[in-house]
């Protein structure tokens, strides 16, 4: 975060994340659904000193097998999630963050059976659309003289139409790229 601020954009970063959320089905199972994500991130400038913007776009797979499926019969539900995002970013030897995302998810759902005893219906696979949003902080640390960030995360999750995930915690690794500013 130290490169001159000679623009409105200060610098570009790539990064990869893993999250983990505990989802709680309806019968009170719960499961650990993983998360793996990418995401481009600009910093910008803001008229406080030692704080700043950064605004960015991810994309993230996700997937959760169904551990409590009889033997013949499993549910498999994967998901790609898009989301903006929007937040402050405070510079100094750790950097706190705050942001929100919008997102959206596309989920396919498919019932798979392993046994001859059940005949599928041409309704044993969907996908459906899931709009919501985000909430996350995170904690920067920076390596390399702020060329690489490591930053643990907590979000807290709302989407409307699917209450079984309320919040993440993961970690995420980026790289600047402040040389994009010739």
């Amino acid at each position: 975060m130290s490169a001159p601020l000679d623009s409105l954009i200060q610098l570009v970063s790539l990064g990869a994340a893993v999250a983990m959320s505990d989802r709680n089905d309806s019968d009170n199972m719960s499961t650990r659904v993983p998360q793996y994500e990418m995401a481009i991130q600009a910093y910008s400038i803001l008229p406080w000193p030692n704080v700043h913007m950064r605004s960015g776009l991810r994309l993230g797979m996700e997937g959760a097998a169904d551990e409590s499926h009889p033997l013949s019969l499993e549910v498999k539900e994967s998901g790609t999630r898009f989301a903006l995002e929007s937040g402050v970013v405070l510079d100094g030897p750790l950097l706190p963050s705050a942001s929100i995302q919008a997102l959206v998810l596309r989920r396919s759902l498919e019932l798979d059976t392993h046994g001859t005893s059940i005949v599928l219906t041409p309704q044993s696979k969907r996908t459906e659309w899931l709009f919501g949003g985000a909430f996350q902080v995170g904690l920067g640390i920076p390596i390399q003289g702020g060329r690489v960030l490591l930053e643990p995360f907590y979000r807290v999750l709302v989407i409307p139409s699917d209450v079984r995930q309320s919040s993440q915690w993961g970690g995420e690794v980026s790289w600047a790229f402040d040389e994009l500013k010739q």
